[in-house]
């Protein structure tokens, strides 16, 4: 319900309420907390911190929002260890789907490679890693949290079917 809620704001508005994450974060804990004590609220923390621990590097080049890595967070509150890597695979992998169509729609596959060839470039000349943006602008991002909420569907679904 909560990435439902997230995915509807960020298409809406383009951001992700701190206050959702929140009350994200309280549900989860306190579930986790109620069916397994403390040893479920410490798994929960744990899990919590899976995708901000594998995607920093990501998010440091700006390749994903705060938003989106703190929903993303979330979500991994509510699910079994085991599922959490499937989920940012599978959300990178829609996501990658999405942006190539989009890309290839709007003709600019070019364009791209030149801007990631460019901003490679600049990194290994500068010697460090730095903000990776796009030349053709906002116009190119998708709104990931829906990316993030098929991939939790998809992955609560296989749980379901016993995969």
């Amino acid at each position: 319900m909560i990435l439902a809620f997230a995915t509807g704001t960020d298409l809406k508005t383009g951001r992700i309420p701190n206050r959702l994450i929140v009350i994200g974060y309280a549900i989860g804990f306190t579930i986790r907390a109620y069916l397994q004590g403390v040893s479920g609220l410490v798994e929960g923390i744990f899990l919590a911190m899976i995708p901000i621990a594998l995607l920093a590097p990501v998010f440091i080049i700006r390749g994903i929002g705060a938003g989106d890595l703190k929903i993303l967070s979330v979500a991994a509150v509510f699910m079994d260890r085991s599922k959490v890597t499937g989920l940012i695979a599978i959300s990178f992998l829609i996501g990658a789907v999405i942006s190539a169509v989009k890309i290839i729609r709007e003709g600019q596959i070019l364009v791209r490679i030149s801007n990631i060839r460019a901003y490679l470039f600049e990194c290994v000349a500068s010697h460090r890693v730095m903000p990776y943006r796009s030349a053709s602008g906002s116009a190119s991002h998708i709104r990931f949290c829906g990316c993030i909420f098929t991939g939790f569907v998809i992955q609560m679904l296989t749980e379901v079917n016993g995969y």
